[in-house]
């Protein structure tokens, strides 16, 4: 599952060593050319590493939770004590909810990380579309807006792909699971409670805390916009 495009990773790599190999060779004072290639390269294998990073993370997440709830499925028919079984599944939520909502954190420091390897990327494109303004047809990713890699970093303009979809279905789930913990534990500590009242709470419980990580969502990117400096 790719979270976001990748088609420029090898492309424009390819591209700028192939088109400037023969310019290097003429130029005696190539060595900001070298170190520039060089350094694309190495922004872009972390590129590769971080978007691999946050493709694995939601796999795992979605594979141990699918394991875990059939496991607890296929266990529940050996435990005869309901309210033990409702205290194990709801420790298990718990553990599950906690790991989606670092997930989500993950996720969204991830997204900053991304875009920062991106704009990097485009400055240095722009380094060579203007040291060599033959290649810059060429460039169809060309984005930076800046007319030279110098200048002040804190006035650059990176904008995240935050991955909403996914950290609003985790969030999803992650409330799910919190209102289900509330209402079994309820159970557990006042079994002669109606069944409905107790499912009513839980059931709230889960549409305010989705409520919260809603519009929780917008202070914690400006939180990481402050702290990049961004």
């Amino acid at each position: 599952m790719k979270l976001l495009p990748s088609t420029t990773q090898d492309s424009d790599k390819t591209l700028l060593s192939s088109l400037l190999t023969s310019e290097l060779h003429k130029d005696n004072n190539h060595s900001d050319d070298t170190f520039m290639i060089t350094e694309y390269v190495s922004i872009t294998d972390l590129w590769k590493h971080t978007d691999g990073r946050m493709e694995s993370g939601v796999n795992i997440y979605l594979t141990t939770n699918t394991l875990v709830i059939s496991a607890m499925a296929f266990f529940s028919q050996s435990i005869s004590d309901i309210n033990l079984f409702l205290f194990i599944t709801a420790l298990v939520a718990i553990a599950l909810a906690t790991t989606g909502r670092i997930l989500c954190g993950r996720l969204l420091g991830t997204a900053f990380n991304k875009a920062e390897y991106l704009y990097a990327r485009d400055l240095i494109r722009r380094y060579f579309a203007n040291r060599y303004p033959s290649i810059e047809s060429f460039l169809y990713f060309l984005r930076s807006s800046n007319n030279s890699i110098v200048g002040d970093p804190h006035e650059t303009n990176v904008n995240p792909r935050v991955p909403y979809t996914i950290i609003a279905t985790i969030n999803l789930w992650v409330s799910i699971l919190f209102g289900y913990t509330i209402t079994a534990l309820l159970y557990v500590i006042f079994p002669n409670q109606e069944v409905s009242i107790m499912s009513i709470m839980g059931l709230s419980s889960s549409l305010l805390l989705l409520i919260y990580y809603v519009t929780n969502l917008r202070r914690q990117i400006n939180h990481f916009r402050i702290r990049k400096h961004l």
